[in-house]
Order: structure tokens, then sequence, then C-alpha cells
């Protein structure tokens, strides 16, 4: 019979696209199964997918599991309103032909509408995908720390 501990530890960390995360586990006695996820503000959704997959890999103890999530890229991307473009160019030729002086780029493009700032967290393909792989690591996390229950058993048993 093999002996396995209820105290542990795991860990997983990288990246998913422009975000660098770490999971972190710890696990010690408990009769039933108490999992605790802590994740940053916003990744809610992802709670009950990590408790789903503790209790595959565990059926006892008290486990803290937490994600860390940083973001290496700015957050926000630029982009060019065609449509707002067009109007400015419009208006921009407009007002060169009124004064007889031609308008620059840079003055269209600093018109209001014409540039906009996009937030990265507004595209779901890209949080879908990098959830997706937050959940790999999440289970590679959990892999580490049955893996550490187990070698703590050992040593419990000699």
């Amino acid at each position: 019979m093999t002996i396995s501990s209820m105290t542990g530890f795991g860990r997983a960390s990288g990246t998913a696209g422009a975000w660098n995360y770490l999971w972190e586990l710890r696990s010690v006695n408990g009769k039933g199964l108490d999992v605790r996820v802590r994740l940053p503000g916003g990744m809610d959704a992802l709670d009950q997918q990590v408790r789903n997959l503790a209790g595959r890999f565990l059926s006892r103890g008290n486990v803290q599991a937490s994600l860390q999530l940083t973001c290496e890229e700015p957050m926000v991307e630029l982009r060019v309103n065609p449509g707002a473009l067009f109007a400015a160019v419009a208006a921009a030729q407009e007002v060169s032909e009124a004064m007889g002086d031609a308008v620059s780029a840079d003055a269209v493009l600093a018109m209001r509408g014409v540039v906009e700032h996009v937030s990265i967290e507004a595209n779901p393909e890209a949080l879908e995908a990098r959830d997706a792989d937050l959940l790999k690591a999440a289970e590679a996390a959990l892999e580490a720390l049955v893996v550490n229950r187990a070698e703590e058993g050992v040593r419990l048993a000699g």
C-alpha cells in the first residue's frame, strides 16, 4: 500500500499570448476536498473549472490555488476607423480648398475618432485561447501537486 500525504505544493508557469502566468497550489490535511481559488479580477469563469479539475486529481485535502497574471504587452491596440478616416479626409479636403493650404496626414489622424484605442481584452478569441492555456497549466500544477504529495507520503512511510 502506498501512502500519499495531503500536504504538498505544485507550480506551473508560462506564457499565454501576451500574458505571463504563475499557478501555485498548496494542500494541507482535510477530511474532504475543499478547493479555494484566487484569481485576478474578471476571471471568475475559471473558478469552477479549476475546482472541477482539482476534483479529478484529488479526493481529500484543503487546497489553495492562486493565479498570478501579468501582461507584457500594452493592453491597448491602435486601430484606424475607416469610416471616420474617409470622413476626416473629406473634411480636410474642404478646409484645404477653402483656405488654399494642404492638410497634413498627422492632422487627419489627430481628428477625434479616426484612430481608436481598442483594448486587447475586447478580443474574445485571444481571451478564450489564454483561458484554455491557463487551464492546461492549472492541470500541470495539479499533476505536480499529486507527485509532491506522493513523494511526501514515501518520506512519511520511511
